[in-house]
């Protein structure tokens, strides 16, 4: 009995200690089979395609969500604050616009290269936070 005690603590332990930090994931492609952003990277370039993932690594022990996207002189530059469920545990921003995938420029409405900010938040408390450099429009 004793042995069994012990063992189930330290499953416990081990799962406690196994839970991802939440983490922002961005990139030019949407895999919709599998619900993720297939390419990460931390350069953007500013005419492709944008889409940005927040992977909370469990389900959302909150009901309000809120994400930024923040140009380099600390000018937020989109916002949105959404409902979401404890069913939930990640959250896809993409955008269309005249039929096609937003790009980051449509995003953060700059063609110059700079790093841009991407936070997720409810309430007063900061979920996530991520720099990535925005690479000029060449196109």
């Amino acid at each position: 009995m004793k042995k069994l005690f012990l063992t189930i603590i330290a499953a416990g332990v081990l799962l406690a200690c196994s839970e991802k930090e939440p983490q922002i994931i961005a990139g030019h492609e949407w895999n919709p089979v599998s619900q993720v952003v297939a390419d990460t990277s931390s350069e953007l370039v500013s005419w492709k395609p944008f889409v940005v993932q927040l992977d909370y690594g469990k389900n959302f022990d909150f009901t309000t969500l809120k994400v930024e996207f923040i140009d380099s002189k600390g000018k937020v530059q989109f916002s949105q604050e959404k409902p979401v469920s404890s069913k939930m545990g990640s959250y896809t921003v993409q955008g269309k616009k005249n039929g096609s995938e937003m790009s980051a420029k449509d995003f953060f409405h700059s063609r110059e290269t700079q790093e841009v900010t991407i936070r997720f938040s409810t309430g007063d408390r900061v979920i996530a936070e991520r720099h990535l450099q925005l690479l000029a429009d060449n196109k």
